[in-house]
């Protein structure tokens, strides 16, 4: 009797153990082989910033990858410095899945920023790619900072390139700045072939005098081109007669500063020899 309870009881340890064994190496979950995947940081990618202004730049990301675990939070970073982290200015508008943007606002004028979009899990923070940006210059900024004129030279007739009006923002991404000034200079412009001088005030340039010894406007036919309305050109030789080329209290697009725009015409600096003289009256101080 006993050798039989002794029996009985070793075959059932014998399959007690086998099933443990078979319910042990039963594949589960999602990973290979069936165990569940450990979490890993979310892949996010950042685009391309857009819709700058002064104080204010759209941006999008989008989510690739969540890493095995659901998005906590996700957003985008931005800072003044390279490599911004959820420690800088964030937002906390992303979404769990796909795209999200955000809309980053009360940015400083005229100010390089870097944005990074993020997603954040349990294994920790994802970041995209870091995208450099830089805030327009309002008018009343760059009235502020500026005094006499402004020398600018390009290879595209200014007036023709988009943006072209909001000069206090735009120009420096089509022209190179020549010099500047409050008293009467001569510019070298190199193989640059337009021209645009920005003064403060209207009564700041008297005449500009080209390397050939033509004066501007003065008997050549040339177009003046310039930013404001009430325009008339100056007219020639220094005279002490200054061309009134812009309106006070007009400052494209919002109408908040007082400046006199931009002025231009439609002949190359290279045909009249190269280079240029501003001559300037009382009023570029």
């Amino acid at each position: 009797m006993k050798r039989i309870l002794l029996k009985r009881t070793a075959v059932l340890i014998v399959l007690s153990v086998a099933g443990f064994m078979f319910y042990s190496c039963t594949p589960s979950g999602d990973g290979p082989g069936g165990e569940t995947p450990n979490p890993t940081i979310p892949v996010v990618t950042t685009n391309d910033v857009s819709n700058i202004t002064y104080t204010t730049a759209e941006v999008a990301g989008i989510i690739v990858s969540n890493g095995n675990s659901s998005i906590l939070r996700s957003g985008f970073c931005w800072s003044k410095n390279p490599v911004p982290t959820i420690s800088d200015n964030v937002s906390l508008d992303g979404s769990p899945s796909g795209t999200f943007k955000t809309n980053m606002q009360n940015l400083e004028e005229g100010v390089d920023y870097y944005v990074r979009a993020y997603a954040t899990n349990i294994a920790g923070t994802g970041y995209g790619a870091e995208k450099k940006f830089t805030t327009n210059l309002s008018c009343q900024t760059m009235v502020s900072r500026r005094q006499g004129y402004q020398v600018w030279a390009g290879n595209q007739p200014y007036y023709q390139l988009a943006n072209h009006y909001d000069y206090f923002y735009s120009i420096d991404k089509y022209y190179t700045l020549i010099g500047e000034s409050t008293t009467t200079q001569t510019f070298n412009t190199g193989t640059y072939l337009y021209y645009v001088i920005v003064s403060k005030y209207w009564n700041c340039l008297d005449a500009i005098q080209f390397n050939d010894g033509t004066y501007y406007n003065h008997g050549q036919g040339y177009t003046l081109i310039t930013g404001l309305a009430e325009v008339a050109p100056i007219t020639g030789a220094p005279d002490g007669v200054f061309g009134k080329f812009g309106t006070k209290g007009i400052c494209p697009p919002n109408g908040t500063a007082t400046y006199n725009a931009y002025i231009t015409d439609d002949k190359t600096i290279t045909s009249r020899g190269g280079g240029l003289r501003v001559i300037v009256g009382s009023g570029c101080q």
